[in-house]
């Protein structure tokens, strides 16, 4: 009785479609519609399909990660921090001025040391201080002088630079004697020696770094003629080369 019941209430449902402009889409599997004439446009694209697949992705990325890899060793080569030394290979240093106060007793000598700057990195550098300590025979400070510079060093290259330093001899009383040989007439003892503590203050790719040397042993002469005692004299004037 019940069944019987049903198909007749079944019977009286029909299926009405609201979408009268619309058509089943071929490739939704009876779930989607869309607007009639258009089903040509649907195209039915299997999954092994080669269009599907990138071409030559492999070979992109391996280009693009050698590429990148190449450009990075080339910024690190060439921006790596390398050495930068100083140094100087002349050992006779002759002075600029002279001058010799027998009130006091004192001898007043100015010279420059020639300092060598190398660069061994593939950029310019900037020196902007030297600092030059002077000690007679390695062990009395005579005089410490700074010599504010703007000394540019091109990439892989040495530029030389000399530094002014002034000190006064015979100020302290167990140096006097050291006036006393530069006044003699025995050549042998017209050259002091001296060690100078060379310092250096360079400037690069904003940053700031310093280094040192330290010459050893190096000659610088101190004669005074008896008839230019009181006379600055001129470097020419006073040859120890030969001595």
């Amino acid at each position: 009785m019940s069944i019987n019941s049903s198909s007749a209430n079944e019977n009286h449902y029909h299926y009405e479609e609201f979408l009268s402009e619309s058509a089943e889409c071929p490739t939704c599997r009876g779930l989607g519609r869309i607007r009639k004439g258009a089903e040509e446009l649907v195209a039915l694209i299997p999954v092994s399909d080669s269009r599907l697949k990138p071409r030559k992705t492999v070979l992109y990325v391996v280009i693009s990660v050698a590429i990148s890899a190449i450009v990075g060793g080339l910024l690190l080569f060439f921006l790596i921090s390398r050495s930068i030394t100083l140094d100087s290979d002349q050992q006779l240093i002759t002075p600029s001025l002279l001058k010799y106060d027998n009130i006091s007793n004192t001898l007043l000598i100015r010279y420059q040391v020639p300092i060598n700057v190398s660069n061994d990195n593939y950029l310019a550098i900037k020196v902007s201080k030297l600092s030059l300590s002077s000690l007679l025979y390695g062990d009395s400070l005579l005089n410490s002088s700074t010599n504010y510079t703007s000394l540019t060093v091109p990439m892989r290259s040495i530029k030389l630079h000399y530094v002014t330093a002034e000190i006064t001899v015979g100020s302290s009383p167990s140096i006097k004697p050291v006036v006393t040989s530069c006044l003699s007439d025995a050549t042998i003892l017209w050259k002091l020696g001296m060690d100078f503590e060379v310092q250096a203050e360079i400037n690069y790719m904003s940053h700031s770094e310093t280094t040192s040397i330290t010459l050893y042993n190096r000659k610088v002469c101190c004669h005074v003629p008896d008839d230019k005692s009181h006379e600055l004299l001129p470097p020419l004037a006073l040859d120890c080369s030969t001595l």
